[in-house]
């Protein structure tokens, strides 16, 4: 899980903008993190240019929240008819 994660980020260039360690996805993984999710959100983020950053994405992580989800709502807002 953490080398694909690693791969991934680094073939998504987000290594070159957000110091992002192997360490720092191994303690996500060990805190119960789902460490392929976030760095989806994260190449996500950076293609749609918003601005999230490896801790903030970790976060809403932890917290139980799809971060994901949040990042794809963000560029594909969802509309819902009343």
């Amino acid at each position: 899980v953490i080398v694909r994660s690693k791969i991934m980020a680094v073939q998504a260039g987000i290594t070159d903008i957000y110091p992002l360690s192997t360490r720092d996805l191994q303690s996500h993984y060990l805190a119960g993190g789902r460490v392929p999710n976030v760095v989806r959100a994260l190449v996500a983020a950076h293609r749609a240019n918003i601005d999230l950053d490896w801790t903030t994405a970790q976060a809403i992580d932890l917290a139980g929240r799809d971060v994901l989800e949040a990042v794809r709502t963000s560029v594909y807002p969802k509309v819902i008819e009343c």
